[in-house]
């Protein structure tokens, strides 16, 4: 895993390039509910074939703000 003065590091594509986040995980409340799967066999009875439907809710909330900040990162050397 990467590390910056041993502490981890995550590398995510929605942070825009040339910011950082540096935050504390215990800041951000989150809750996920079950994973649900429903089938019809009617549905796509012409095509001999199973739809299958997936659901799973997820949700996140920052509840410590002060503990979340963006630093913007200058390219020139």
């Amino acid at each position: 895993t990467r590390q910056l003065l041993n502490v981890p590091v995550l590398v995510d594509r929605d942070v825009p390039q040339g910011e950082l986040v540096v935050l504390d995980k215990r800041a951000i409340l989150s809750a996920y509910g079950p994973i649900l799967v429903a089938t019809s066999q009617e549905y796509l009875f012409g095509q001999d074939s199973v739809a299958l439907r997936i659901t799973f809710r997820f949700g996140a909330k920052i509840v410590r703000p002060e503990r979340v900040v963006t630093v913007a990162l200058d390219a020139t050397p």
